[in-house]
């Protein structure tokens, strides 16, 4: 279960000063080295920091004991064989550093990883003789439970069905939207196409003998929440059925790839598979209710529901010092979509300077190449250059509507691109504001709690900015008002997240949902920062009641999964659901509910309920708009 307290940890947190994130530096690491046959060949240092996200608005923590491993295919077989891998880990800050020797043009995929988080995944392209900064923040996964072959995780956002007997393990969901920095790899597949991303997910599973489970002897049947972020993306690949088909991708990591892997198809929280007519309302996001894409794998590593754009465009430019004249080797560029979602993969470039990066491209007049249903978009970018441990920004540029390859096609070039202190990015004050809505999009969220941080900044940076002889001048969090605007004050350098929560009382000391939303939002905005509570459960504290022989629980509206009786030599009567399905109050002992079964005993009729007997209802769902509740209760027999 989600822990609120966290919350308050957070707040009493900013309100001293006192940063749950720990600035880079230091920390124990232990590197291996193995050079390459042949070619234009160097060392590379491969350099960071990884950070565990604490959930709920807690913020950050460095992360030590986290396993980083990077691994290059260098002969192609699309394996990781002997001495294609080094690894380094984590030391108490959080830092690590691994050493190798590269030949320029190489693609590294490095993999954060420990016990209970979800990995992280990057790639990059190699330069000899250069220190690469990649730094990332692990997640938490969720617990998967259930019975039989099917498993979930309690928010409702995953599940599997058809899983071998006795398998279990763990998984999360992301939001390529608000999670782009948890994204595997690049946004782009094994053929060349850029991809636009639904929903991925990344999963943990073993058997029943405890061994890792990652390939199937039969289809199982994955299902994965949609976030309404996406929703405009969703395309129909397949026309003519009475189903909207989505692409599924999984990706290979011995070559840090997405590989198209089969078809899906949508369906609501009730398992009924969405129409194409569902579609305008998906994509202008009228639509009532939650999505899932499903479909069904052989597999398990990391999936995504992705569309390919076969149909794309390219940057490229050289890197320059400050005065304009002597190309920097080294320097790490990164391409960002600001107008889509997706982050190309960092270039390091060579002793010449010059980097190539394919985007998406600018839609023409009554062009929809994406086919989201909107012709002639703009496409736009955001440009960074890493170099001496100094970031720059070189701004947001609109691509042209040509369709390129690095290889064909003409690029926009954006020219010398020199390393001035203009550039170079700094801490600085930064005022948020925005509107925060309810699940449905629409609805202000009255009351939620807003708040923001950037871990990229050094507390004593932070501290410096905010206070300033006796005022303060950072806000950090903010309360939503009766329209759900909001706005607050804190420092940014590029890392900026905002977290919003609302707490709403459904039945007064009974029925209580807890909703929330977070965004990675990068660099301080110009425009306002819109929050949907999309996340959430609801918990529920039932009351029993004993009537004779009849069971009754409120509050009324939430069925059970189970119930049971017990007595002084234990169980006496237990009836259940089947997965995915309640029985409602009331219930009389002895008699099996409508939609369940009895488990205990085997057969024929229970003891009779006798005074000191205790009788347990457990209460499992999910509501019409795909939160899930879940609560239980308790009497004793007088």
């Amino acid at each position: 279960m989600p822990a609120p307290t966290r919350i308050a940890t957070r707040l009493l947190a900013l309100a001293a000063f006192v940063h749950l994130a720990t600035a880079c530096g230091g920390g124990g690491s232990k590197s291996t080295t193995n050079p390459p046959p042949g070619g234009n060949q160097g060392a590379l240092q491969v350099a960071g920091t990884v950070m565990e996200d604490l959930g709920q608005g807690a913020g950050t923590s460095a992360l030590s004991g986290a396993e980083v491993r990077v691994t290059i295919d260098r002969n192609g077989n699309g394996t990781v064989d002997a001495g294609e891998s080094w690894t380094a880990t984590t030391g108490a800050t959080g830092a690590y550093t691994v050493s190798l020797t590269v030949t320029a043009g190489e693609t590294a995929v490095v993999r954060f990883q420990k016990s209970g988080l979800a990995p992280v995944i990057r790639t990059l392209k190699t330069a000899p003789s250069t220190s690469v900064p990649v730094s990332a923040t692990l997640r938490r996964l969720d617990t998967l439970s259930g019975s039989g072959s099917t498993l979930s995780n309690q928010n409702g956002t995953v599940s599997l069905t058809g899983l071998p007997a006795g398998a279990s393990g763990s998984a999360r969901v992301f939001n390529p939207v608000t999670e782009t920095d948890a994204f595997p790899g690049d946004f782009s597949d094994s053929t060349g196409n850029r991809l636009v991303s639904g929903v991925f997910g990344s999963f943990d599973l073993k058997d029943a003998a405890n061994n890792k489970l990652e390939t199937l002897t039969a289809p199982a049947t994955m299902k994965m929440r949609m976030p309404r972020d996406t929703w405009p993306a969703i395309v129909d690949i397949t026309a003519g059925n009475q189903q909207i088909d989505v692409p599924l991708y999984s990706f290979r990591e011995a070559t840090g790839e997405w590989v198209r892997d089969g078809s899906g198809w949508l369906e609501d929280a009730s398992g009924t598979r969405l129409l194409p007519a569902d579609l305008p309302s998906l994509r202008d996001g009228s639509y009532t209710g939650a999505v899932f894409a499903a479909g069904e794998v052989t597999h398990f590593s990391t999936w995504n529901v992705d569309w390919p754009i076969s149909s794309h465009g390219c940057v490229r430019g050289r890197v320059v010092d400050a005065a304009g004249t002597t190309p920097v080797a080294g320097a790490t560029v990164t391409v960002s979509g600001v107008s889509y979602t997706g982050t190309s993969t960092p270039v390091t470039v060579g002793s010449d300077g010059r980097f190539c990066v394919e985007v998406m491209r600018s839609e023409g007049a009554g062009e929809d190449v994406d086919g989201d249903g909107v012709a002639g978009e703009t496409s736009s970018v955001k440009v960074r250059v890493v170099s001496g441990g100094q970031v720059y920004d070189f701004g947001v540029r609109d691509l042209t509507t040509a369709a390129a390859t690095c290889s064909a096609g003409s690029c926009l070039d954006l020219g010398d691109m020199a390393l001035t202190s203009a550039r170079r990015v700094s801490a600085a004050l930064c005022t948020v504001s925005g509107t925060v809505f309810r699940r449905d999009g629409t609805t202000p969220a009255a009351g939620a709690m807003v708040m923001g941080w950037d871990d990229v900044v050094p507390p004593e940076v932070q501290d410096a900015l905010c206070i300033q002889g006796n005022q303060l001048l950072c806000s950090f969090f903010a309360t939503a008002g009766a329209d759900g605007s909001y706005t607050f004050t804190t420092a940014s350098m590029g890392g900026l997240t905002v977290f919003a929560m609302l707490q709403t009382a459904i039945v007064p000391d009974q029925v209580i949902e807890l909703a929330w939303a977070q965004r990675l939002v990068g660099d301080c905005p110009t425009g306002p920062v819109n929050l949907r509570l999309d996340e959430g459960y609801v918990s529920i504290t039932t009351a029993l009641a004993l009537n004779g022989n009849v069971i009754s629980w409120t509050p009324a509206g939430y069925g059970a999964t189970a119930l049971y009786a017990t007595g002084p030599a234990g169980f006496k009567w237990m009836v259940s659901a089947p997965e995915g399905q309640t029985f409602p109050s009331p219930v009389t002992y002895g008699t099996v509910p409508a939609g369940a079964s009895q488990t205990f005993p085997a057969t024929g009729a229970p003891a009779a309920l006798a005074s000191g007997d205790t009788v347990y209802v457990l209460i499992s769902g999910k509501a019409s708009d795909g939160f899930p509740y879940f609560g239980s209760g308790t009497l004793t027999v007088p």
